[in-house]
């Protein structure tokens, strides 16, 4: 989606996260109508039986343009539901990540994606 929105196709957006993470996060990222920025949820770790940097791309946007929506709207956009909202599509969204991976290794991937939920619904 954030390829599409910036006329990049998604073969280089792999090789960015691969290669140069830091290019999402920069400075050109972040201006225009939406913030496209990410930082992939605060360098997420991935590992072995996961890797959530999709998830996390789609869960920055979100939290970043809640609040931007409110400061150029005013009103109450970012509030908890909407917060919690974003985090619970987080939630699908690793999870559906996870059942793209062998049947043995599911158990643990839903585990780690749990944990990361857990705790950006303390901040939500």
């Amino acid at each position: 989606e954030h390829a599409r929105a910036q006329h990049v196709s998604a073969a280089t957006v792999d090789r960015w996260l691969d290669a140069e993470p830091a290019r999402l996060d920069a400075a050109a990222a972040r201006t225009g109508a939406w913030n496209l920025s990410t930082d992939l949820c605060s360098s997420l770790p991935t590992g072995p039986l996961f890797d959530f940097r999709y998830p996390c791309i789609r869960h920055d946007f979100a939290w970043r343009n809640l609040r931007r929506l409110q400061a150029r709207h005013g009103g109450h956009i970012e509030t908890r539901a909407s917060r919690l909202a974003a985090s619970e599509r987080f939630l699908r969204d690793m999870q559906a990540t996870c059942d793209l991976r062998p049947g043995v290794q599911r158990p643990g991937c839903r585990a780690v994606a749990h944990a990361y939920f857990r705790a950006v619904s303390v901040v939500s």
